[in-house]
Parts: structure tokens; C-alpha cells; sequence
């Protein structure tokens, strides 16, 4: 019996030193400005975005949804002009749409503006473990008023945040590396058979885009398509051509941005923009949205 007890005290004193520190790092994340820029992969980072845009106050009123390639647009350039940017790595702009649509219906503000990046729209899936991950009613309303509870500030990637800020000398990391050409060959070719199959299977996700927009069209939301550039030899093949198609179709209602010059822009792989051309079709996109 005394060893029960003696057990039951660890116990509730382990639980009790946890309690106190969590509420400290709780008030420490809520009235401090915390940089936490280092999280652990893909899909953590997936997850800061989504939250960030969900529990900010007030939220974003003009919106890119998109897969990876839209994710390498510049940060800094769009959120000076108010844009933000819910593209998610190996993502669907359909999971984005989703995620905005909940959030217009939790918080009754619409936005004023969704870009849609089209170059993976009908082909790739919602993500619905996200979904489910991020907007699961009960952890859905503790996020938002406990923020020690959010992906972004995990202690370990606060740890590794000041850790990378501390010994950080310069900003090599900013410059990225020459282009590996026998990777990037790869992939293109990959790619290029891909792309030249023609597309089947789209219609559920049709549906769903369709559905979906219909729902912001109602609420006075303009959308607007465009293209992210990929590699010339990929950007006139099959499989894009004929989804384009299908959308100028489907959505004639809707504004689709004139298509880039791809032979302007560099990949590292056929598909995702190196990060000097990222930075120039950023300014590109601004300019052709009236963002300059």
C-alpha cells in the first residue's frame, strides 16, 4: 500500500512539474515574438502554414492555393502586398480550398481573392489526414487559445530555431547550389513521361473544385487561375494542355492569368523553380495581378 502511494505522489508530482512548466511556455509563446523558422519536414511545415493562416487575427483576405511548385513563390514579396501563400509541399491547392472554406465558415469573414495555381489541380488529391489533423473540432479550438499547442512552436523547433540563429555566420544558406544536371535530367524525363499520358481519372476532383468554388463565387469571392512555370519541353505536352482545357471549360466565369514564358525560368527538376527564378516570376505574378 505504502508503495501505491509512494508511486500515485511520483506521479502527481512528475504531472504537476510538467503542468507549470507547459503553462509557462504557453504565456512565454503568447507574449513573446518567438521566431520559429526550422521545423522538422514537410509535413510539419505543411501543418505552421495552415495553422498560421487559421488562427491569424484577422485572417488573410487575398489567398494562393497550390501544390509545391506555387510553395516556392517568395514569402516576403507577397506578404507585402497582403497575399498569402497556403501552397503546401507534395500538396493540392484543393486541400487549401478546403482549409479556407472552413475557416470563412468558423470565422464569417470571406476572403476577397483566391489565386488557384492549375499545373497539379485535378490531378493531385485533397489530403484528407490533414484535413482531419488540423480541423478536428476539439484540438481545432484548443489551438486557438493555447498556441504552445501548434506545430510552429514544438519546443524542439524552437530549440533548433535559436540553435540555428546562434551559430549562424552568414547567410550561405541563401545561396543555392549549382544545379545537379545529371539529377535534373532525371527527373525531366521522368516527367516528360508523365506528362505526355493523357488525364484520366480527374472527375471526382473536378467535382469537388467545382463545388468548392461555386461556394466562394456565392460569397462575392473573385478567383483567378494561373500557371507556374515549369520546364519548356513539359509545359506544351498532353497531360497539362488537356487540363488546361478542361478548366477554361469548366470555368469560363472565372479569370485565368495569361501563361508564362516558361523558357524564361530555371528548375531544379523539370517542375520546381530555382530560387533566383522563383524571385523574378514572384514580381511577374504581382505584376500581372496589378500587385506591383
Amino acid at each position: 500500500m505504502r508503495l501505491f502511494i509512494s508511486n500515485f505522489k511520483n506521479i502527481f508530482v512528475t504531472f504537476g512539474i510538467f503542468l507549470v512548466f507547459f503553462v509557462c511556455y504557453n504565456i512565454f509563446v503568447s507574449f513573446t515574438n518567438i521566431q520559429v523558422t526550422t521545423f522538422q519536414n514537410q509535413w510539419q511545415a505543411n501543418m505552421v502554414f495552415a495553422q498560421d493562416y487559421l488562427y491569424a487575427t484577422p485572417p488573410p483576405q487575398c489567398l494562393i492555393v497550390g501544390s509545391s511548385l506555387a510553395a516556392r513563390l517568395t514569402q516576403k514579396d507577397l506578404a507585402s502586398h497582403q497575399i498569402y501563400n497556403l501552397s503546401f509541399g507534395g500538396g493540392s491547392a484543393l486541400t487549401g480550398l478546403n482549409i479556407i472554406k472552413y475557416n470563412t465558415q468558423y470565422t464569417n469573414i470571406v476572403p476577397r481573392v483566391i489565386y488557384i495555381e492549375e499545373n497539379i489541380v485535378l490531378i493531385r488529391d485533397v489530403d484528407y489526414q490533414m484535413l482531419d489533423t488540423l480541423l478536428n473540432p476539439m484540438a481545432y479550438t484548443l489551438r486557438r487559445y493555447i498556441p504552445a499547442l501548434r506545430e510552429r512552436y514544438q519546443p524542439i523547433n524552437f530549440i533548433l530555431s535559436s540553435a540555428k540563429k546562434l551559430f549562424k555566420r552568414d547567410q550561405s544558406e541563401n545561396i543555392e547550389p549549382q544545379r545537379n544536371e545529371r539529377v535534373y535530367h532525371m527527373m525531366l524525363e521522368g516527367s516528360e513521361k508523365s506528362y505526355q499520358e493523357e488525364l484520366v481519372g480527374y472527375e471526382s476532383n473536378l467535382k469537388l473544385l467545382h463545388d468548392l468554388l461555386a461556394y466562394f463565387e456565392n460569397l462575392g469571392t473573385q478567383i483567378v487561375f494561373f500557371q507556374m512555370p515549369i520546364d519548356p519541353k513539359l509545359a506544351n505536352l498532353k497531360k497539362p494542355t488537356q487540363q488546361h482545357e478542361i478548366l477554361l471549360v469548366n470555368f469560363p466565369q472565372y479569370t485565368f492569368l495569361p501563361a508564362p514564358s516558361h523558357g524564361d525560368y530555371m528548375t531544379n527538376d523539370g517542375v520546381h523553380l530555382r530560387k533566383e527564378s522563383a524571385s523574378r516570376f514572384t514580381q511577374e505574378f504581382l505584376s500581372k495581378i496589378g500587385k506591383e
